[in-house]
């Protein structure tokens, strides 16, 4: 084999970089130990033939087959490596595509539609919080959940079940007196946002209510087609829905009709034709997920005492999302009733964490101990002299009820 003296080593680069594509499946080491085999075949048969054989000519031979293997294999590597390249790339775009154009599309979605919900939750609690606070206003941002009795208004409440169908809370209602009779006041609520407030639909707007404090009774007159609960526990919150409605007023009974007729069949209680208004309860903090905080009455079932029902605000029920009212280190070291008058004495310190917490504590305390007869209440070694409207250093008057909402917000 002669070496053409035209061509340098760089010639020779380009010539074989300008040959055309050749395509072989064969696997590159398997072609090339081929390649090797076939060579030294040849070899070997020359060297018989010949009797000799030169380290050039060896040499020689190895680069040419070198260079054939190179030949043979480089271009359908390349081109594989190209394709597996240019495929891989090609799928890796693609998925990036796709995933650029779902993905975030999705994502998007998903936080709209988050932060829509939330937003509306927000809103309506907000707004709800707002008419509170509205409705019974201080001299500054704190929010009150009580209703003083004033005799230019009318009140009425309106009670509704917890959203665990436990307790009752109670919504109250204000107008002028020369608007609506009291009468007409409770016989028009008919229409609320329940879903706002956090609570169960409202039981009674089908039905009427005659209420009579001069002789201390309400007549309640239920439709025929009326659907009364048929569960004890139903039964228990409809019973103490209608004590709460009218406990604030000079009655001690309510008589149940239906159409007129007397008598009404509960679940478990055939024939009842009368509740009896007596009860105490307790006022602690209603806190559903969706809606305003509120004050929740909680019925005296164990037979607590003025003390055990005050020590009793400090707990909470967490699997009713209810909160105690009295933070759990503040002690209170007794209590002194004096006719219609009771003294609290407080251990107190500095463990009630800002004026919005002392205001709660002061106006559940109001609330429930008003359930025991008590009118005025004294409260002792607190660490400030006033909260809100409250004067601390004098006695306070005990509230109406709880929880005032605007009148219009009774319609939608």
């Amino acid at each position: 084999m002669k070496r053409n003296k035209n061509h340098s080593s760089d010639s020779i680069k380009d010539l074989l970089k300008s040959m055309p594509n050749v395509e072989d499946r064969q696997n590159s080491e398997e072609l090339y130990r081929e390649i090797s085999y076939k060579r030294n075949k040849e070899l070997q048969r020359r060297s018989k033939r010949k009797k000799m054989a030169t380290g050039w000519g060896i040499g020689l031979a190895s680069v040419a087959a070198t260079i054939l293997f190179f030949i043979a294999v480089l271009p359908s590597i390349t081109q594989e490596q190209a394709y597996d390249t240019s495929s891989s790339d090609e799928s890796a775009e693609v998925s990036r595509d796709q995933a650029e154009s779902k993905a975030p599309q999705n994502k998007n979605e998903t936080d709209r539609s988050s932060n829509t919900n939330a937003q509306e939750e927000s809103a309506s609690s907000e707004k709800t919080e707002a008419n509170f606070r509205d409705a019974m206003s201080t001299e500054s941002s704190l929010i009150s959940r009580v209703v003083k009795d004033n005799e230019k208004e009318h009140h009425a409440i309106a009670a509704f079940g917890d959203l665990q169908g436990q307790y009752v809370v109670p919504i109250t209602f204000s107008v002028k007196q020369e608007v609506k009779s009291i009468d007409q006041l409770y016989n028009s609520l008919d229409a609320f946002e329940e879903e706002v407030w956090g609570v169960r639909k409202y039981q009674f707007s089908s039905v009427s209510f005659d209420i009579n404090e001069e002789e201390g009774i309400v007549l309640v007159n239920f439709p025929v087609d009326y659907d009364f609960p048929e569960s004890s526990t139903q039964e228990n919150i409809f019973i103490m829905s209608l004590k709460e409605m009218f406990n604030p007023l000079e009655v001690t009974s309510i008589k149940l009709k239906k159409d007129g007729e007397p008598g009404v069949n509960l679940g478990n209680n055939a024939g009842l034709e009368e509740i009896d208004i007596y009860g105490e309860s307790l006022y602690k903090l209603y806190t559903p997920q969706n809606g305003p905080k509120l004050f929740i009455s909680i019925p005296n079932s164990q037979g607590l005492t003025v003390e055990e029902a005050l020590n009793e605000l400090k707990v909470d029920e967490p699997t009713f999302t209810i909160e105690g009212t009295i933070p759990k280190e503040v002690e209170i070291i007794d209590v002194k009733p004096d006719g219609e008058l009771l003294e609290v004495n407080f251990n107190v310190a500095n463990t009630i964490d800002g004026e919005q917490q002392m205001l709660t504590m002061i106006e559940s305390i109001l609330m429930t101990s008003k359930q025991f007869g008590f009118t005025q209440i004294k409260f002792n070694n607190l660490p400030d002299s006033e909260v809100g409207k409250y004067d601390l250093t004098k006695p306070i008057s005990v509230p109406y009820s709880v929880n005032p909402m605007p009148l219009q917000q009774s319609s939608p």
